[in-house]
């Protein structure tokens, strides 16, 4: 199986909420499971935009953090997000979106997508949000593992 390469689009008014994912996956980059950028890695003289295409294009995996600022941004709207869109429809990528604030998500493209936490949940109004960012790592681990071949999809026809 090859390796995740994640690429995480968020607001940067929402840095302490990616910051608590980043956090919770830790361990998986620590063990060389995946590999994630996000453009807090870009550095001073970088040519932002390209970066952040290159990876993008890079990317097997692309988590959408979806907050209200997330949606606010036009350069995450009209670039990122549309990029991503894209690519998950081509089948080039993996697209998770994770409804980490309120926001009107479902009044965008991503309304016929399934969204992370289960039921749309904001990650922001969890009581335990160590336990949601968890349950989401795991379900992006397992959905990546299913589109590439390597697990069975749980449930449906296949199963019988």
């Amino acid at each position: 199986m090859d390796k995740p390469r994640i690429f995480i689009s968020y607001a940067h008014k929402n840095e302490d909420l990616k910051n608590e994912f980043r956090s919770m996956i830790r361990p998986l980059e620590r063990e060389g499971h995946w590999q994630v950028w996000d453009d807090r890695w870009l550095l001073p003289g970088d040519n932002w935009n390209e970066e952040i295409m290159r990876h993008l294009a890079e990317a097997n995996v692309i988590v959408l953090m979806l907050t209200a600022a997330f949606f606010d941004s036009d350069y995450i709207y009209d670039v990122e997000m549309t990029n991503a869109i894209q690519r998950h429809i081509d089948g080039d990528a993996l697209m998770i979106g994770v409804v980490v604030d309120d926001c009107l998500w479902e009044k965008t493209p991503l309304r016929s997508i399934q969204i992370l936490p289960k039921d749309a949940l904001p990650v922001s109004r969890s009581l335990n949000r160590n336990e949601i960012w968890k349950t989401i790592a795991n379900t992006i681990q397992h959905t990546f593992a299913v589109r590439s071949g390597d697990q069975k999809r749980k449930g449906g026809w296949n199963s019988i």
